[in-house]
């Protein structure tokens, strides 16, 4: 006997699987098979999460290149701009520059022979200091510093005059500089108000395309992953299904032999077996019964369903 509610849930195929499941003891081979199909939907979900919305993706990534290739091209360095920006300053005021170190080379070192420039006013002072040094030697301090003084003044006249030839440049530089200088001015505007800045840009942009190279990689491997737990997943169910429809033949002819002792010979059990396609496969497996009954002879086996129903 049964209530009326277990009356209700025998006449679905849910429970009547479950029923064959339990009289064959199958609960760790369900319990594999749910694990596998857990496994299955959530690497798939996994799958379609990144493969969806690659439009979007493909425009993002390749925007991502223009930048990376526009910072890559223009090849910024820690401290050019302000090199740059010291030689357009020396560019722009070269004739003042080369005019003061031309006056200041004629006061140190004097061509024309007058003799009152600083490095043979200096000269005269050492060999003269030098003569005195014999008579009292507590003149070696001074000495010794008119000395360094001839050697920084001689230093600084060398140079000056390297400098003087270096003012003496292409008539193009200039323009060059300016041009750098703006390219630089518009690429800070884009990605960053210092070099530091733009440099920490390109980095971020690099990671961000790695990682979508990565993530077609990931693709890649969870696809494989997919079709080897699908192929697990199905000959698992496929194992399962196999077990449990030896179970059914022994519980359909326990069902009958029931029936007879409940002098009910003319009556009729049987349970049939469905195969799910792969788009419906379940966490039970790939198997779909039906209980079917006959009660009276000659009747032809219906769903129990039908039956409980009154059709």
């Amino acid at each position: 006997l049964c209530s009326q509610h277990e009356h209700q849930s025998l006449s679905k195929s849910q429970f009547q699987l479950d029923m064959i499941d339990r009289y064959g003891n199958l609960a760790d081979k369900k319990r594999e098979i749910r694990e596998l199909f857990s496994a299955l939907r959530s690497t798939e979900a996994e799958r379609l999460s990144l493969v969806g919305g690659d439009r979007e993706r493909a425009r993002t990534e390749d925007f991502l290149r223009f930048q990376l290739n526009e910072i890559d091209e223009f090849a910024p360095k820690e401290g050019e701009e302000e090199e740059l920006g010291g030689e357009r300053k020396r560019l722009l005021n070269s004739t003042q520059l080369g005019d003061s170190v031309q006056h200041t080379l004629q006061m140190l070192a004097d061509e024309s022979n007058s003799g009152d420039d600083v490095q043979t006013m200096l000269g005269r002072a050492a060999q003269r200091l030098g003569k005195a040094l014999q008579l009292d030697p507590s003149l070696q301090t001074a000495a010794d510093a008119v000395e360094r003084a001839v050697v920084e003044v001689n230093e600084a006249i060398d140079q000056l005059s390297s400098y003087a030839s270096s003012l003496e440049v292409d008539p193009n530089r200039l323009e060059q500089i300016e041009e750098r200088l703006s390219r630089w001015s518009d690429l800070k505007k884009k990605y960053g108000a210092t070099t530091t800045e733009v440099l920490a840009t390109r980095s971020k942009i690099e990671h961000e395309l790695s990682e979508y190279e990565h993530r077609q990689e990931k693709i890649a491997a969870l696809v494989t992953s997919v079709e080897t737990l699908k192929a697990d997943y199905l000959k698992t169910a496929r194992d399962l299904s196999k077990k449990r429809k030896n179970i059914a033949k022994t519980l359909k002819a326990s069902i009958q032999a029931e029936l007879c002792e409940l002098m009910m010979p003319g009556t009729q059990f049987d349970i049939e077996f469905e195969e799910l396609n792969i788009e419906h496969i379940g966490a039970e497996g790939i198997d779909r019964v039906q209980f079917l009954f006959s009660p009276n002879p000659g009747e032809g086996l219906k769903p129990i369903a039908r039956i409980a129903s009154g059709g």
